[in-house]
């Protein structure tokens, strides 16, 4: 009996980006958790990899059944923050939304910046005229433009 063949993210990517027939993707049967509704394990030649599907964003995730719903839940959560940050330009939100918990602003404020970089300046070449204002304010209180 051969030892059924486990295969590793780039080999699944290529597979499934080349329509292998031999992946399939499967709901597990007995799932107790509603994370599921989302995501599909994936199969090739009926043996279970060790990855997931996102049916949302078509993303590959590792995971094992001992993960439970981890690697879901954290997915669900990068997932909300890239829906959130991509709203288009002019609408307005607050930064609690945009960014959900105060320990991920060292890592999502570059990210965020650069987003609204490449918005304006997306926005600004739209434009045929444009003037800039700048305005000081003297140390005694007064404006002068």
């Amino acid at each position: 009996m051969t030892t059924p063949t486990i295969y590793n993210k780039q080999q699944l990517s290529k597979m499934i980006e080349n329509k292998n027939p031999t992946v399939s993707f499967v709901k597990p049967k007995h799932t107790k958790s509603n994370k599921w509704d989302n995501y599909l394990q994936i199969f090739v030649n009926d043996c279970a990899q060790h990855f997931i599907s996102c049916l949302k964003c078509h993303s590959i995730l590792a995971w094992k059944p001992n993960d439970g719903t981890n690697v879901m839940e954290k997915h669900n959560k990068a997932f909300e923050v890239l829906i959130k940050t991509t709203r288009p330009l002019g609408s307005a939100a607050a930064i609690d939304d945009l960014i959900p918990d105060p320990t991920t602003i060292s890592k999502e404020i570059d990210k965020i910046y650069n987003l609204c970089k490449e918005r304006l300046m997306s926005y600004l070449t739209t434009i045929n005229h444009f003037v800039f204002t700048q305005v000081n304010e003297s140390y005694d209180g007064s404006f002068r433009i």
